[in-house]
């Protein structure tokens, strides 16, 4: 146990909290624990969102981290970095962008990465829109 913010907090807990890795997943599940995050009986579906709630998927940045693509501007737009959010949120030329916005505003959520890749009713949406493979 440790002291975090005038709250202990597990070993488990603090380890995540504090550590330089995972920070855009710890943006989406903050909190460490045992439960199944995202599970679904299609098994693309899941690993879909699976890799889009990790960050660890075809987008051009990570990409061209890995070095498999020489750019990690996004395609549709050719003008910001393609990140997750990008993809799903900011990029003014997607189509994608727009439904998971519409979505969004239609159910009365807030649109950010958290609330989108963690809301059933906004990853059908994403996923039903999703024209490439991820």
């Amino acid at each position: 146990m440790n002291l975090y913010n005038n709250v202990i907090v597990t070993d488990r807990q603090w380890q995540w909290t504090n550590s330089p890795h995972g920070h855009f997943y710890r943006k989406i599940e903050p909190t460490v624990s045992w439960q199944i995050k995202y599970e679904h009986k299609n098994r693309n579906k899941e690993v879909t969102i699976s890799r889009l709630r990790l960050g660890k998927c075809c987008v051009n940045e990570y990409l061209a981290m890995m070095k498999v693509v020489e750019s990690d501007k996004c395609p549709e737009c050719s003008t910001a970095v393609e990140t997750v959010e990008h993809f799903l949120l900011q990029c003014p030329k997607s189509d994608l962008c727009k439904e998971v916005l519409t979505a969004c505003a239609q159910f009365k959520i807030t649109p950010n990465i958290e609330n989108i890749l963690t809301n059933v009713k906004i990853i059908d949406v994403i996923f039903r829109n999703i024209s490439r493979k991820i």
